[in-house]
């Protein structure tokens, strides 16, 4: 009897020690020719390793992930390996259709794609929620990625450029967090940028550049969030959103300049294509950002009316209006102004601030740097110069007459026409300023 027991205690603990599942590395063209066939040897958690090369030709094209959680990459990134799918308007071709519902547990990684020519994308995605890192999508005569039917991206170190019409669209999908992007490029595509549609999504660290349309469209959205971002050269909007009934959308810490116009929002019907998830109210936020240097407008409101908030935004140099549509904008808001962020060199892309913006935490109402990123230089300015004359005299007092009550230029910086450090440029500083230099009044005092 003892000895049976100590058998059933032995056979319970075995019973109990868990199944160990070794992963397997397969290597193509190693182990199997072709991508695709090396896809279809793999087991869930395998992974699939493409050596450095040109891939093309049946099996390295119009590939299926099979619906397995397996992690698909290039050997030693988008650098050495390319999948060159010769796609023609006779004979098109995509590099992956992902189409049998596979989920974060499917990866892709390191690859090159280029030569697509289809209807969708270089990538679709189809009811299928893959990661996709570290890709370079380029010079295809589709889409970058397209994804519809209720897919979800994960975009992580992808740059996705020079491809038809848009570099990413997403429709349909369903998610509160349906097209998460970070640490991505999007620029030089055709048309839009990344366009957004009855979708949520959240941008963070993302540069979207010099794309033919807009740089980005969010369109009949459920909520979407973009946080520092870089939006510049677009030809059309940087960033273009629509709302509908309940979508809500955040901009904050964003850097949107030298497009057409910098943000334009406004309501707009809703396209119904799926269920949209709750939200319980329709508000835009656009918050801490600097939206400067447009050719056109800064910051529109469409006009139709739904709730919106600014807040400690710097809208500049954009010559058709930098607040447009909003009449309280920035006179009544909290911190929003209207003064040139001082980038420390435009020319040759550097858009970090210097240390005497008025976009620097030190220098503005609400003590946060402003925009994407933060302070990158060292510049000086004299107290008093408003003008920025390399003197201070009588010229100065006209300087900020003439800005406080004929639309004259700002002070540059502004606080070199604060000489009285109230944290504002008021009929005051004109007084102080014309004591100190005719009256032995008190020093100047700027921030």
């Amino acid at each position: 009897m003892a000895r049976f027991a100590i058998i059933l205690i032995f056979f319970v603990l075995f019973m109990a020690i868990p199944t160990i599942s070794l992963s397997t590395i397969i290597h193509v063209p190693g182990d199997q020719p072709t991508i695709q066939d090396g896809i279809g040897s793999a087991h869930n958690g395998d992974t699939v390793m493409v050596a450095s090369g040109v891939f093309t030709g049946n099996g390295n094209r119009d590939i299926d992930l099979m619906g397995k959680g397996i992690y698909l990459t290039g050997a030693s990134g988008s650098d050495t390996t390319t999948i060159d799918c010769q796609g023609t308007s006779l004979d098109p071709h995509r590099a992956f259709y992902i189409q049998h519902g596979e989920d974060t547990a499917t990866v892709i990684n390191g690859f090159k794609i280029i030569n697509a020519y289809e209807k969708g994308g270089a990538i679709q995605c189809d009811a299928s929620s893959p990661i996709i890192q570290n890709c370079f999508i380029t010079g295809n005569q589709s889409l970058g990625i397209y994804a519809s039917g209720g897919s979800s991206l994960r975009l992580y170190g992808c740059q996705i450029s020079e491809n038809y019409l848009y570099g990413i669209y997403i429709t349909n999908s369903t998610g509160m967090d349906s097209l998460i992007m970070g640490k991505c490029r999007v620029l030089n595509n055709s048309g839009t940028g990344i366009r957004i549609e009855q979708t949520a999504g959240v941008l963070n660290n993302v540069h979207v550049l010099d794309n033919d349309g807009d740089g980005v469209q969010a369109f009949w959205v459920s909520p979407v969030e973009f946080t520092y971002m870089l939006v510049k050269g677009n030809h059309k909007n940087g960033i273009r959103i629509l709302q509908s009934g309940l979508t809500a959308f955040n901009i904050s810490n964003c850097t949107v300049v030298s497009n057409d116009t910098g943000i334009y929002f406004d309501f707009a019907p809703p396209k119904i294509i799926a269920p949209a998830p709750e939200v319980t109210a329709a508000d835009g936020n656009i918050i801490n950002s600097i939206v400067a240097f447009n050719a056109r407008r800064g910051i529109v409101h469409g006009g139709m009316v739904f709730s919106y908030h600014l807040e400690c935004n710097d809208a500049f140099g954009n010559p058709d209006g930098n607040y447009v549509n909003m009449p309280y904008y920035p006179n009544d808001s909290v911190g929003d102004i209207s003064y040139d962020p001082i980038f420390c060199d435009t020319t040759h892309g550097d858009y970090t601030i210097a240390n005497i913006s008025p976009c620097a935490s030190a220098y503005n109402s609400c003590h946060v740097d402003i925009g994407y990123y933060g302070i990158g230089c060292t510049r000086t300015f004299l107290c008093g110069d408003a003008n920025s004359s390399g003197t201070v005299n009588i010229l100065d007092v006209s300087y900020i007459i003439n800005y406080l009550y004929k639309g004259g230029a700002a002070p540059n910086p502004w606080q070199s026409a604060d000489v009285n450090h109230s944290w504002s440029i008021n009929i005051l500083d004109v007084s102080y300023l014309i004591n100190n230099l005719y009256k032995h009044g008190p020093a100047l005092n700027c921030p």
